[in-house]
């Protein structure tokens, strides 16, 4: 009896470490933007990177003027979380070399006393945007 209530209990359990991993998920832009705009009422920074890994994606970071919206709203995420804005920003790449300018302003746009330490942190990481970093 004792080895069916162990089994059920595994069974319960198990699930959930799936349920968080799929919730990071986003499977389109749409979903991303809604996140975002509900953020303020819901916060969760741990799902930054899986959102901008979508926008990239879905083409959404490539034009500066079209994806202003979002380097604001990493910005704001990184600037809220001091203590994780670096491990954020590292699971964010890698991105291909035409979204990663949105990278380097978000972080310069961030607010955070260390910005400067951080983009050079990450800097080798971001090596088509060299020229903008320095």
């Amino acid at each position: 009896m004792r080895y069916v209530l162990a089994a059920l209990a595994a069974l319960l359990v198990l699930p959930v470490p799936a349920l968080a991993a799929a919730k990071s998920v986003f499977y389109t832009r749409e979903a991303v933007v809604a996140w975002a705009d509900n953020y303020r009422h819901k916060p969760e920074p741990s799902r930054l990177p899986a959102a901008i890994q979508m926008l990239s994606k879905a083409g959404a970071l490539r034009d500066p003027d079209s994806a202003a919206f979002h380097v604001g709203f990493i910005a704001g995420v990184l600037g809220a979380n001091p203590r994780i804005a670096e491990k954020l920003v590292i699971k964010m790449l890698p991105l291909p070399e035409a979204d990663q300018w949105v990278v380097v302003r978000a972080i310069a746009y961030s607010g955070l006393p260390e910005w400067k330490t951080l983009l050079r942190n990450v800097a080798p990481r971001l090596p088509a945007r060299q020229a903008m970093v320095d």
